[in-house]
């Protein structure tokens, strides 16, 4: 497996949003897809820690895609002043799809 710095990934995305034309939220929620893969399982529960950029999206994404496949999902993101354009765009869609006990974002400091 190839291990990609912080700065490697942001060019990539870049890259792909602006040159090949793939909008940033077909790549939120196809990330969020490929984790989904690898760790569904059904009726498990699931507690997820994201920051407030675009990798806190990713982890909404995913959130909501386990909630609705029945799980129980708690997410904390972490507070800060700013939240990417890709995580509010997700924290709406799953506040619109989500309506169920299942699923909880918890905001914290830490």
């Amino acid at each position: 497996m190839k291990a990609y710095s912080g700065d490697n990934v942001k060019a990539i995305d870049a890259y792909t949003i602006n040159e090949i034309g793939i909008t940033e939220d077909a790549l939120i929620e196809r990330a969020s897809l490929c984790i989904f893969d690898a760790i569904y399982k059904e009726g498990a529960s699931y507690l997820i820690v994201s920051g407030s950029g675009n990798n806190g999206a990713d982890g909404v994404a995913l959130g909501r895609m386990l909630a609705l496949k029945g799980c129980r999902v708690r997410i904390y993101v972490i507070k800060s002043e700013h939240k990417s354009k890709g995580l509010e765009g997700q924290l709406g869609i799953t506040d619109k799809l989500i309506k169920t006990g299942s699923y909880d974002i918890a905001y914290t400091d830490e």
